[in-house]
């Protein structure tokens, strides 16, 4: 089984994701978070679950049923998997990760 390593901007975002949205939402907030863990977690089992990255040495699971996307990195020398950011669709991607 792989280890999900999450790095600190991509904790950082999806608590701030989580935060935003508790502020309009607690019941969405905690349903938001349990999904998104939920399918996160899944990766340890299958980590080729998500698509291929727009940055080509990522990959990118969406979430179902949101607009939040986790882009990832598979390292298998280290049997390990980066949790590399927690984006919104909509907001601005960087060039590369």
């Amino acid at each position: 089984m792989i280890e999900i390593v999450w790095l600190e901007i991509a904790a950082d975002e999806f608590e701030d994701a989580i935060a935003w949205i508790r502020e309009r939402n607690d019941n969405a907030a905690d349903k938001m978070a349990e999904t998104a863990l939920f399918q996160i977690d899944q990766l340890k089992h299958y980590p080729q679950l998500g698509r291929v990255g727009r940055d080509n040495s990522t990959r990118e699971l969406v979430i179902s049923n949101t607009h939040f996307i986790v882009v990832y990195r598979v390292i298998a020398a280290k049997q390990s998997l980066e949790i590399l950011s927690f984006k919104h669709d909509a907001m601005r991607w960087p060039a590369e990760f």
